[in-house]
């Protein structure tokens, strides 16, 4: 039987949690924060499946949509569940995982080119953020928020700031007044911007973040 898979911590999020002190709300966060600190999802296949399904919903709908389509494609992860849900298609993932018809053939599109090397972690590791954002948002159904997402949970990225997110972007009034003030700020917050973007949504939410 395939293993499921678990989170792990971000190697850089100590030296991420060091620079981010010297920004006094950011210490702040980080003093009020209670965890242990960012965590990937292991794999980046699962989180992918995950940040389709996270599309304009809650964390509740997101994760369950996401155990909907393990199940379609009976895996878990990588290679597995990317063969599963080629061969499920967008018609039984629609109906059997209960997705909308964009995020559908947002799930087939990405699983077929991972099969095809090109979002393979080996093959993303070659790119920048910003290539890896045209590759990813260049697939149907895949926008900033989703191709975001998988730079921050999937690949470990440490300097995303995705300032589309409705949690990123109330958290950033909650703390600094309004969002250009927090953009103003991020400035110093480079190259953890990923890190900051985990306070901000910690600030709201004790509810821990996986992708």
């Amino acid at each position: 039987m395939e293993k499921s898979v678990s989170p792990v911590r971000c190697s850089w999020w100590d030296d991420a949690v060091r620079h981010l002190a010297t920004d006094p709300v950011m210490k702040r966060l980080i003093l009020e924060d209670t965890s242990t600190g960012m965590t990937a999802s292991g794999d980046l296949m699962r989180s992918m499946v995950r940040a389709v399904t996270g599309q304009q919903v809650n964390n509740t709908a997101a994760v369950a949509a996401a155990r909907r389509v393990t199940e379609v494609a009976e895996a878990q992860k990588g290679d597995a569940l990317a063969r599963g849900i080629v061969n499920a298609g967008p018609e039984r993932l629609k109906a059997e995982a209960r997705l909308t018809a964009t995020k559908a053939k947002a799930l087939t599109a990405i699983a077929e080119g991972w099969l095809a090397g090109a979002l393979t972690p080996d093959a993303l590791a070659l790119l920048t953020d910003d290539e890896i954002l045209g590759r990813l948002t260049a697939l149907p159904g895949v926008g900033p928020w989703t191709a975001h997402m998988i730079l921050i949970f999937g690949l470990n990225r440490p300097d995303v700031f995705p300032v589309g997110d409705f949690g990123v972007r109330k958290a950033c009034e909650n703390e600094f007044g309004n969002l250009e003030a927090a953009v103003k700020a991020s400035d110093a917050w480079k190259p953890y911007r990923t890190a900051a973007t985990w306070l901000l949504w910690r600030s709201r939410t004790k509810t821990p973040i996986t992708y």
